[in-house]
């Protein structure tokens, strides 16, 4: 399966670019998104959106250190977002 980046060595607080969830079927999406580099007091936070416009937190999908979380979800967009950056944070993160 392909790796979907969703951040690339960002440095600043903000969001990733939108990543579209292709179904293959009706059913839920199964994942497993991940996030790694240099956190220096930076969380990176694992959104969801049913239009691309309206996101929502995934529970359990707040990191402060390099990790994973396992996902299945139904709407249609994902992304990244980077909060309380500091002098050398560079995170990357991605879904497979």
């Amino acid at each position: 399966m392909a790796v979907n980046n969703l951040l690339n060595a960002r440095t600043t607080d903000g969001s990733g670019p939108t990543l579209a969830v292709k179904f293959r079927d009706r059913g839920p999406r199964a994942g497993t998104l991940f996030a790694y580099g240099t956190f220096d007091g930076a969380t990176v936070t694992f959104e969801e959106s049913p239009d691309g416009t309206t996101w929502f937190t995934i529970a359990s999908g707040a990191l402060t250190s390099k990790g994973t979380v396992k996902l299945a979800t139904v709407m249609g967009y994902l992304r990244a977002t980077i909060s309380n950056d500091g002098a050398t944070t560079s995170l990357s993160a991605g879904f497979q």
